[in-house]
């Protein structure tokens, strides 16, 4: 079941909650069944190969906090702290009390007429426990329609009025733009339930202003011995695992996050995939952290490009929005089907059709081949394979569909042109060809309707939908955007005839 986006769009425009409701009768009839296997996101098992590595390695995984509190961050940065802070976003909360509007139960009441002043008392009790944080808003709404019986259409614009729209405030919070500043805290914990050395790593986003979320890989060694020297061993070891080789290189200007002149940028093959370094005494101090740390922290999805997973970063990450589109000749092959098909004997005169024209194709005309006869009910059904000119089966009647190097041809056995030829010795199959897509139509036919005389042909095809071939609109897309050929063309000159006629009473069958 499909529906259009733009008619959606439209109702929803003028009315969301009444289109909102119909989009039930939208609700698919059933029947999906699951596929047999998914396929992995690139970045993902690449992810997964680095977390074995690091465990391997001795690392021991963590989850680091996501937000980091604004006045932390000032803290560990010192005077730094103002423009590190720039690359960072704030995160602001919608404010979740907020004065009523005036008389809402006048206007609760011309939403639902129901509503009184029993059920406006519950409902504030419900947006009390919201604006404490004990609902979310889903949950509020369920309730709201639990407790006071309005309908689920009604329950958002009732709760709505308890609340006047009130922009965002800030919450002192920062969205951490990589892991490093994340560790703090973590560190601090551990400092207290365990003693040093200590080996841990942490692969999640980071959030740094003017690009997209990307994935860091972030390491920590806590110990009185670790030096920055002994750090650069332990990256070089982890590189070599992935088959490359990092090169190190001092920053100009150290952030305060560091010792001085500890810092290190890591590059690879000319580009630069990461830092590491020795985290600063003082930032540390403020945690209660009385143990050297060394740190690193590399960009998942620039190790990727290296590594020739992607072209680059973006493709990476997001390749649905990012990387170019590619379909393998075997899954578009498999989206081309048959668009009608028999069910019950209509497949024998489908079957019958095809071994009819296979070895008769080139029958002068006139001629006509008996394929069936049948008693159903009533009447007596008989099924030929006629001509009328030419031959019993146009030249082209038995091309195949072929997929290659993202066309999509009808091709002969030896193909005509350099790409159908191309095609039939390296493409894709798809199994269909046009005598076998006419057969199985002109059987659905005269299957559905034995008691009428029907007369099926088809004569040139300039289109795949002439010859009962489904291309889907994406396989139409995908080939047009690669410039690619959707030449399936030919002449198939096929006639199929059902003759019906009445049976005497003693010929009808008891």
């Amino acid at each position: 079941m499909s529906w259009s986006p733009s008619d959606i769009s439209g109702l929803a425009s003028k009315d969301f909650e009444g289109a909102w409701m119909k989009t039930i009768d939208l609700i698919p009839s059933g029947g999906y069944s699951s596929k047999q296997a998914g396929k992995p996101h690139a970045e993902a098992e690449f992810i997964q190969k680095l977390r074995i590595q690091l465990i391997s390695a001795g690392y021991t995984e963590v989850a680091l906090p996501v937000f980091v509190d604004e006045a932390e961050a000032r803290q560990q940065r010192g005077p730094e702290a103002r423009l590190a802070l720039l690359d960072s976003y704030a995160v602001s909360a919608f404010p979740r009390s907020s004065p009523p509007a005036a008389n809402p139960l006048e206007k609760m009441r011309a939403i639902a007429p129901s509503f009184n002043e029993a059920k406006l008392e519950e409902l504030k009790l419900l947006a009390a426990d919201f604006s404490r944080g004990e609902l979310d808003s889903d949950a509020l709404l369920s309730c709201v329609v639990e407790k006071t019986g309005v309908r689920m259409d009604q329950a958002s614009e009732i709760v709505t009025l308890l609340f006047s729209e009130s922009p965002p405030k800030a919450t002192g919070l920062l969205l951490r733009n990589g892991l490093v500043e994340s560790w703090f805290e973590t560190l601090a914990v551990l400092a207290k339930k365990e003693s040093p050395p200590l080996q841990l790593f942490s692969i999640g986003l980071g959030f740094r202003r003017g690009g997209n979320p990307g994935y860091v890989a972030s390491g920590a060694v806590v110990s009185d011995a670790v030096s920055v020297e002994d750090g650069r061993s332990l990256v070089t070891s982890l590189f070599s695992a992935l088959g490359i080789e990092p090169s190190f290189e001092k920053v100009a200007a150290t952030s305060k996050l560091f010792i001085p002149g500890t810092e290190l940028v890591v590059s690879c093959r000319g580009a630069a995939v990461g830092r590491i370094g020795m985290l600063s005494p003082i930032a540390l101090s403020a945690y209660g952290v009385a143990t050297p740390v060394f740190v690193f922290e590399l960009i998942v999805a620039r190790l990727g490009v290296l590594l020739g997973m992607a072209k680059e970063e973006n493709e990476f990450h997001q390749p649905q929005f990012f990387g170019e589109w590619m379909m393998p000749d075997a899954e578009l092959a498999r989206l081309v089907r048959i668009s009608t098909t028999p069910f019950s004997w209509g497949k024998e005169v489908a079957s019958k059709i095809i071994k009819t024209c296979s070895l008769y194709s080139q029958q002068q005309a006139p001629c006509e081949f008996k394929l069936l006869e049948k008693d159903i009910g009533d009447n007596r059904v008989e099924v030929w394979l006629l001509a009328e000119q030419g031959t019993l089966c146009g030249r082209d009647y038995d091309n195949e569909l072929f997929v290659y190097d993202g066309n999509l041809v009808s091709s002969p056995a030896m193909g005509a042109s350099e790409l159908e030829k191309e095609a039939v010795a390296k493409g894709t199959r798809t199994g269909i060809s046009f005598v076998r897509a006419f057969a199985d139509y002109a059987g659905c036919v005269i299957e559905q309707s034995p008691a009428a005389g029907q007369r099926v042909a088809l004569g040139k095809v300039s289109d795949p939908a002439d010859a009962n071939i489904a291309v889907p609109e994406l396989v139409r897309r995908y080939i047009k955007s690669k410039g690619r050929s959707l030449g399936v063309s030919g002449d198939v000159g096929l006639i199929v005839e059902s003759r019906v006629k009445r049976l005497w009473r003693h010929e009808q069958p008891r």
